[in-house]
């Protein structure tokens, strides 16, 4: 899509709340390219700053957040019932606002990523964060657990939640929470994998959200 095409659709869907809401078909249909310049707010044509929110209600500009998308949302929903404590540190204070799920623009090329798990959760502030980069993958022992992990993937043999997370994270950043929805597990088993590979000296678990912004990649 051509750059100044892009820019009309975020204006088109920017809502009178001051955030873009994409249709579910239009949000699938936008490459990660196309979001790389939402998300930095910029018609390259002329060089204008679209993100700088002069008048979002006229039409001239759009938002610098959007809604995530319907399947993501489906997933909040999901924590909303599984994990409530860990849903209420995300969203609670935007959800007294009637506006949870609005989020900054520069997570969107994060979210069409072909290898995204989602909207990360790694800014928890009340609770534990359990999020993984591979960069949390440590020493010869994440290795062995890796290659165990490949070698029963071409074998589909079936995995161990401490091999299958390994493999899952070698991938690129994934939380405890998407995880577990993605593969219909219990969250407190996955958080029992997460103890024993730090114990096996495979995983560094990093739980204050500060130490975390550093392996969050948008």
């Amino acid at each position: 899509m051509k750059n100044n095409s892009i820019i009309n659709l975020a204006k088109k869907y920017t809502t009178d709340n001051c955030y873009i809401d994409f249709p579910e078909d239009v949000f699938s249909s936008i490459s990660y390219q196309d979001s790389e310049i939402i998300a930095q707010g910029q018609d390259f044509a002329s060089g204008q700053d679209f993100a700088s929110g002069q008048d979002f209600a006229s039409g001239q500009d759009f938002a610098k957040m959007f809604k995530l998308p319907p399947l993501e949302i489906i997933f909040f929903e999901w924590l909303k019932k599984t994990d409530k404590q860990i849903w209420d540190d995300l969203w609670e204070e935007d959800e007294m606002a009637k506006e949870p799920y609005i989020v900054s623009n520069h997570f969107l090329p994060m979210l069409l990523n072909e290898r995204s798990n989602g909207y990360p959760i790694c800014d928890l502030k009340s609770c534990d964060n359990y999020y993984f980069a591979p960069d949390h993958l440590t020493g010869q022992e994440s290795k062995v657990f890796l290659d165990l992990a490949k070698s029963k993937l071409e074998q589909k043999e079936k995995m161990t939640h401490k091999e299958l997370l390994v493999l899952e994270i070698s991938l690129g950043g994934i939380d405890i929470w998407h995880f577990a929805y993605k593969y219909k597990l219990i969250i407190d088993d996955c958080k029992t994998a997460v103890s024993h590979l730090v114990q096996d000296q495979a995983l560094v678990h990093l739980k204050e959200a500060e130490h975390l912004s550093a392996f969050v990649n948008f």
